[in-house]
């Protein structure tokens, strides 16, 4: 059959565009049918338009748009099937505008369907009209050809449709790349099978690869920098083709012109038919995280040797300002105990309040360094916050009376209550509020007043509220006391002098235990401060404290108990061990003097040969040649009695983890200087009883 032929013929030829292919097939099907024109429609909403013209110079135009009520093609739709007409002229039925117009003498058309939907019609005229009607295998031919461009119709839309996938894959993998570059992330792939390795195009950037470098899977490891980081990266990578356990590393890379960099590397293998197939991986750039990382650990370490540094300052500075300090404390002490006339009297009662300003400007300082740096610690105890608010009455009533202040104490929201707190910060939040309070007030009364409320989350807000008639505090002063040095001014600095530490610690303690501080205040008229705790309560009662069992006069160490009591004193400081000395032969102690810890090492071998050694050793911690806690744990290496013997530090180190240095180190107690007669006395007697009553005596 010529024309089927023709057709393969013309579909086979790979060389020809598709407009080519359509325009022979029209071409055929005129020859074919003995036909002057052949059209292909595609139809639209409202018209149909013309695809395909052959000859091109016929009364056709390719792109014009048919009428859908002026066209015969809507007929041919409709009928699903061949229209042929041999001769119009005997058809009075065919008054179509477009036979009319065109004046074709015959016509055939055939629906044409693509992919199996209506797509428009192909079409043939003649000027001439025919003797005979088309035959029926010219009919077929027609449905033939119909069928021939249907499929080159479907071709042509597949080759397009895979064309529009394959410029929107490119453009999606275009995209990646670009993700990934900016990202710093690459991809690879690893085929078990054929042991060869893929990279993606930014993974070769990434590594400054060659545009012909083929990456083998040796060379991948070796561009990995440390040898023994190779060797178990390899090892991982291998074992998990065996477990199919992902991994993930990051690593330090040399890329191929010698940049060293970070890569997170991370991969996985996959399966076909049951079997590892390929393990697919990705690789990002973490050079900038893990310097940042390093320069943060740096930071770290420069940041920790600063505190260390600070605190070891401080500790150095607590112990060269306190050693002074517990010499000239203890001589005013020694002093105003010996014959003095009226005057002297009141100049060594004047040296004294002086010192001991000086010792709480140094204690305000040292305890603001200890929060400020996070080595504040909370003890959580039952309080009795009335009682310790009546005990600090009792401690600034004789203050205020001098002042002709009246000090009034209300804790009726308080009375028979117990709260888990610290009691040494809550009375040192009272301490420093009564003692402002006080100084700032130069007639008039100062009240302490406690409020509790009960919130929903099983806590009670605790206040603590202190009211003066002093000076007041300007407004835009007002948030500035609560900073460290900060006072309401410099005239207030110059006339009451202080740090301006006080209320800095009150603030940062009431935070640690979950509330704050605020004030109200008029300029003339006084002040209230009300701190805010958030405290659990406590079902049991405060404990009463071991230092109440103690006497407060230290004389109440009776010479019966002291009696052929052996101390030994470990004190490099010449004032400090007249000091010491003077104080113990108040409470009738006398005692051996040695300049450091190796002395006091062999002072104590030699006294384990006599028949009594001794029965306490107060040590002091900064010392040449052998320190407190070396001669301390020396001793304790020498057994027997060595090991249960009092060693008490002196220390003028007030930081904090000094008493825990202490307690590791093998002593018992930990007293700071400068350090009081009743203070000795009380620590001595602690000790002086426990032994005394293990010898089964009664006093």
């Amino acid at each position: 059959m010529d024309i089927l032929k023709a057709l393969n013929e013309v579909s086979s030829d790979v060389l020809q565009s598709f407009e080519e292919k359509i325009n022979q097939l029209l071409g055929i099907g005129c020859n074919t049918l003995q036909m002057d024109t052949g059209i292909i429609t595609r139809r639209h909403t409202d018209a149909f338009e013309i695809l395909a013209v052959y000859p091109e110079d016929g009364p056709f135009t390719k792109d014009d748009m048919l009428p859908l009520q002026q066209s015969h093609c809507l007929d041919t739709i409709n009928q699903h099937e061949v229209v042929a007409y041999h001769n119009t002229g005997d058809n009075p039925e065919l008054q179509h505008s477009c036979i009319k117009q065109l004046g074709f003498g015959c016509y055939i058309a055939v629906p044409l369907v693509v992919d199996a939907r209506q797509f428009g019609t192909i079409t043939f005229f003649a000027n001439s009209t025919r003797s005979q009607p088309f035959t029926k295998l010219a009919l077929d031919q027609m449905m033939l050809l119909a069928e021939w461009v249907g499929a080159e119709f479907s071709r042509k839309q597949f080759l397009d449709g895979l064309q529009v996938q394959q410029q929107q894959l490119a453009h999606q993998s275009q995209l990646f790349d670009q993700m990934a570059q900016l990202a710093g992330v690459g991809s690879w792939e690893y085929h078990i099978a054929r042991d060869e390795m893929f990279w993606s195009e930014p993974l070769r950037e990434m590594y400054d690869l060659p545009r012909d470098y083929k990456v083998s899977t040796d060379q991948a490891f070796k561009f990995i920098c440390d040898p023994q980081q190779r060797e178990e990266t390899h090892a991982r990578f291998f074992r998990m083709m065996e477990t199919g356990e992902e991994f993930s590393v990051e690593i330090q890379v040399e890329s191929y012109t010698g940049r060293q960099f970070w890569v997170q590397a991370q991969c996985k293998l996959t399966y076909r038919n049951g079997e590892p197939d390929k393990v697919i991986g990705a690789t990002q750039d973490v050079t900038s995280r893990v310097v940042a990382a390093h320069e943060l650990e740096q930071k770290k370490r420069v940041a920790e040797q600063a505190l260390q540094s600070r605190s070891l300052f401080l500790a150095n500075m607590s112990h060269e300002i306190r050693t002074p300090i517990n010499g000239v404390m203890g001589m005013l002490d020694a002093l105003s105990k010996t014959t003095m006339d009226e005057q002297q009297q009141e100049y060594c009662k004047v040296a004294r309040s002086s010192a001991k300003t000086l010792l709480g400007l140094i204690n305000d300082i040292l305890d603001f360094s200890k929060i400020d740096s996070g080595q504040i610690s909370l003890e959580q105890v039952p309080v009795d916050i009335s009682a310790l608010i009546h005990e600090q009455q009792r401690v600034f009533e004789h203050i205020a009376k001098s002042k002709e202040i009246c000090l009034e104490v209300e804790t009726t929201a308080t009375d028979n209550l117990y709260f888990m707190a610290d009691p040494v910060r809550v009375k040192q939040i009272l301490t420093n509020l009564i003692n402002n309070a006080i100084k700032f007030t130069a007639a008039g009364q100062v009240s302490v007043k406690t409020r509790v409320l009960e919130q929903s989350n099983r806590k009670f807000l605790v206040q603590l509220i202190v009211q003066d008639s002093g000076i007041g505090i300007e407004p835009d002063r007002q948030a500035a006391i609560f900073s460290p040095f900060q006072q309401g001014d410099s005239a207030t600095t110059r006339r009451f002098g202080g740090t301006g530490l006080g209320l800095s610690i009150v603030a940062q303690i009431a935070e640690h235990m979950g509330g704050g501080i605020r004030v109200k205040s008029t300029p003339g008229e006084g002040s209230t401060f009300i701190v805010a705790l958030q405290l659990n309560k406590s079902t049991q009662a405060a404990a009463t404290t071991e230092n109440d069992c103690y006497f407060d006069d230290a004389s109440q160490l009776t010479a019966e108990m002291v009696a052929g009591c052996r101390l030994l004193v470990v004190e490099d400081n010449e004032i400090n061990q007249l000091v010491i000395a003077e104080q113990l032969k108040e409470l009738g102690i006398e005692a051996d003097l040695v300049q450091n810890g190796s002395e006091a090492v062999d002072r104590y071998v030699r006294s384990q040969s006599s028949e009594k050694g001794y029965d306490l050793i107060l040590m002091d911690c900064q010392m040449p040649v052998m320190d407190g806690y070396e001669a301390t744990a020396a001793i304790r290496k020498l057994g027997k009695d060595a090991l249960t013997v009092p060693i008490i530090a002196l220390t003028a180190n007030a930081l904090a983890g000094e008493r825990e240095k202490c307690v590791l180190a093998g002593m018992n107690d930990y007293l700071t200087k400068p350090v009081s007669v009743e203070q000795l006395g009380k620590c001595i007697r602690r000790y002086l009883i426990g032994a005394y009553q293990a010898e089964g005596s009664e006093f």
